[in-house]
């Protein structure tokens, strides 16, 4: 699983040089997005409204709000490895 704590930092960097400022809406969001380059792991990248796009709420009053739809998202595409990590984690 690619280092969440990383990821967020690279997630917040791509939110800067696209300007998103709260509140804000989901449609906002992608459109200043597009573009933007996140890098994940193996020297790869995705576009920053690639990743907003899967998110489920429309409006951000702030980014404690957009920062939980960036993490359930990351859980739900994780969702196995994260289990399993627990699991070796707590012996459960």
């Amino acid at each position: 699983m690619y280092n969440e704590l990383w990821s967020m930092h690279l997630f917040i960097k791509a939110l800067d040089e696209a300007k998103i400022v709260f509140p804000t809406t989901k449609v906002n969001a992608l459109e200043k997005s597009m573009n933007i380059k996140v890098p994940v792991e193996n020297n790869n990248y995705i576009t920053l409204d690639s990743i907003i796009e899967k998110f489920e709420p429309e409006y951000y009053e702030s980014g404690s709000a957009f920062f939980t739809a960036y993490n359930s998202v990351l859980y739900l595409e994780n969702r196995e490895e994260f289990l399993e990590m627990k699991k070796q984690q707590f012996g459960k």
